[in-house]
């Protein structure tokens, strides 16, 4: 009797070992937070490459403030950006922590529009799924979970009155893709 469950419990150890091996390791979320580019509170446009995505080109400046001069964000100078790998790989996005740097009176609304391959594969400007951001930093994301390649955003009022200007984001967050 001893032996039979013996070899039943083997089994059962190597049924259970093969199935977590066999099965996904889950990818971790990475977090840019920005907080080792340094103190500016005027603003410094961004590195060209920081932390495996392409900044180049784009309208975002790290940024301080006095009371709080570790922690960096970043801020948006155009009504208009996209976020990209260095290397063009796929990955997906988990969201980031939008505000508006406006204070009290703050009233933006942005589109997340997201592409593979070229093909954009969610629009918010054509689902109209803006989203709002205030004053207070909020992990906003889309609803679309799939790999993607790059991540732009752009704003309902591409002038005044849009608050693209006062746009601040950090805790980016992002998986790898298969």
């Amino acid at each position: 009797m001893i032996k039979r469950e013996g070899k039943f419990l083997g089994a059962c150890l190597a049924v259970a070992l093969s199935l977590g091996l066999a099965a996904p390791a889950m990818a971790q979320t990475s977090t840019l937070t920005f907080d080792d580019l340094g103190a500016s509170t005027g603003g410094t446009h961004m590195p060209d490459a920081y932390q495996g995505f392409t900044w180049k080109g784009t309208n975002w400046h790290y940024m301080t403030t006095t009371a709080k001069p570790t922690n960096d964000f970043l801020a948006l100078s155009g009504n208009a950006t996209t976020i990209r790998k260095i290397d063009g790989s796929t990955f997906f996005f988990d969201g980031a922590d939008f505000w508006s740097r406006r204070g009290l009176d703050a009233n933006g609304n942005f589109y997340f529009v997201l592409s593979l391959k070229g093909k954009v594969v969610y629009n918010g400007v054509t689902l109209k799924a803006k989203t709002k951001f205030n004053a207070t930093p909020t992990l906003l994301k889309p609803p679309y979970t799939g790999a993607v390649d790059t991540v732009a955003i752009g704003f309902q009022k591409p002038g005044r009155g849009g608050d693209w200007d006062q746009l601040a984001m950090d805790n980016f967050r992002t998986r790898p893709a298969p």
